[in-house]
């Protein structure tokens, strides 16, 4: 690829991303941008109970009950970093779109404030953008990886449309990944342990971390590291009774734990519990790598969770690295166009829907029919055994390396 042809696209995927970003609107932002205002009034320890303390006939508390904050500290207070600049200014905006943003938005194709409303998780998608490429030695594949992000159906979902935090955690990962390779592996549990503070996946990834370490107790020290930032960074919120029941506890956190065998009435052993402790043995046994292992069992919380569309970009970074680096771009195609064809089983605001020039976001009869349904399912199979295939290929990676 040419330097010209490259720069070429470049420039046309940011346009996209940019056109993309002005013409869309998810519901979810909203949360984000009422923290922000919360936060920006000197509330940012006490913004989980805000909502609960407004009176019954508040048009906020109507709209989304006392349960609207349900992530992690940093899902809000990053955001709101961002956003803090902006609030005076987007003031009467920002309360319009938060609570009736339908009619807001009616007879808009572009909205131009939504540059600054999505700016975090742009930010943090550029700053993807720019760091996954360091993985890579070659330059061909540094340009690879970085079209491969940039064009990512599922980046620009998660950035662009919905802007979501879970590019964040996204970001944090592949800083830990990064660390991982530079053999930095207290920075790799530190930087993971900070993606747990905005929604808790994190928190799988650091006795994968800490049993890689060579002797007994540098893995204590690095598992109780990672803990004690996550730990430490909650312990202010702990006094918030609307935190502790729907952060904290909440049902989000336990989606990954639904699918099992079940043994007997009311026992179900979970299958992302069989598939961790399965790679956890692959790693203590140098079946695989650390690199390899903070991959698997970030897909085998996913492939086998209840499917929220915007968690697989958790995986995209380590599975462009693979693709990228073996060459074989299937393994980086073939789950996304499986999980493009999972998307649109979905209400129509995670895809057509959002679109503010779409009139009207009812499910296209295609996306209804059984035929697509069962559709639907072989892909969700087939994450399934993509995962199986990861596991049964890196496995053998290693032991040909022997």
């Amino acid at each position: 690829m040419t330097p010209k042809i490259f720069k070429a696209l470049l420039v046309f995927g940011v346009l996209l991303n940019l056109l993309i970003v002005v013409s869309t609107f998810h519901p979810d932002i909203r949360a984000y941008l009422l923290a922000s205002q919360i936060i920006s009034k000197g509330q940012v320890l006490s913004f989980y109970d805000h909502v609960s303390q407004l009176p019954i006939n508040d048009p906020v508390k109507q709209l989304y009950g006392d349960d609207i904050f349900i992530y992690q500290p940093l899902a809000y207070l990053i955001p709101a970093i961002f956003h803090l600049p902006f609030i005076s200014h987007f003031s009467s905006s920002l309360s319009s779109l938060i609570t009736n943003s339908s009619a807001f938005l009616s007879g808009k194709s572009f909205y131009l404030p939504f540059i600054v409303f999505k700016l975090p998780a742009l930010f943090f998608s550029l700053l993807i953008f720019f760091l996954l490429p360091k993985l890579f030695f070659n330059q061909k594949d540094k340009q690879i990886s970085k079209l491969f992000w940039i064009f990512s159906p599922t980046v620009i979902l998660v950035s662009s449309i919905m802007a979501q935090s879970d590019v964040i955690i996204a970001f944090f990962i592949l800083l830990g990944l990064y660390f991982i390779k530079e053999g930095k592996l207290d920075m790799a549990v530190i930087s993971v342990a900070i993606s747990a503070l905005i929604k808790p996946i994190g928190l799988i990834l650091l006795p994968l971390i800490a049993i890689s370490q060579p002797t007994n107790f540098s893995k204590l020290k690095t598992f109780f590291l990672g803990l004690s930032v996550f730990l430490l960074s909650i312990l202010p919120y702990l006094k918030s009774p609307a935190y502790k029941m729907y952060a904290l506890l909440a049902q989000h956190t336990t989606k990954s734990t639904m699918a099992g065998i079940t043994i007997a009435s009311g026992h179900t052993i979970p299958w992302f519990f069989i598939a961790y402790f399965a790679i956890l043995f692959l790693l203590i046994s140098q079946k695989i790598d650390l690199f390899k292992a903070i991959g698997l069992a970030i897909a085998s919380s996913l492939f086998f969770s209840h499917f929220h569309p915007q968690w697989f970009v958790w995986l995209l970074p380590w599975l462009i690295y693979y693709a990228v680096n073996s060459k074989k771009y299937l393994i980086f195609w073939a789950p996304t166009i499986a999980w493009a064809i999972i998307l649109f089983s979905f209400e129509p605001s995670l895809h057509l829907g959002s679109f503010l020039a779409v009139s009207s976001p009812s499910r296209l009869p295609l996306f209804s029919n059984p035929l697509y349904q069962n559709l639907v399912l072989s892909s969700r199979a087939f994450l399934i055994s993509f995962f199986v295939y990861l596991i049964y290929g890196l496995s053998n990676e290693k032991t040909k390396e022997k």
